[in-house]
């Protein structure tokens, strides 16, 4: 854990900090909200440096759906005519 995110609007009074890395000490027994939360997207990533290790996967592409793929719906001509209502009477 790099400590960033909880250096960003203050210095987290919970993070003890080492000279290789750091710690939360409340991480196990309750983070507030706010550290449950972060990063929400890659952009919270960005802010701290880039130096977290937490990663998002990489989007995946948009596939074009084939003709073959795409759902058919297909009104029956006997739900929809007078006759079956002529017929239910």
């Amino acid at each position: 854990m790099c400590g960033n995110c909880c250096r960003i609007a203050f210095d987290c009074p919970f993070l003890k900090v080492f000279e290789t890395h750091s710690l939360c000490r409340i991480y196990h027994i309750g983070r507030p909200a706010p550290c449950q939360a972060f990063p929400i997207d890659q952009r919270d990533i960005d802010d701290v440096g880039g130096a977290c290790s937490f990663s998002f996967p990489e989007p995946s592409k948009p596939r074009r759906l084939s003709p073959n793929d795409l759902p058919v719906w297909n009104r029956s001509p006997a739900v929809y005519s007078r006759e079956a209502e002529i017929e239910d009477s």
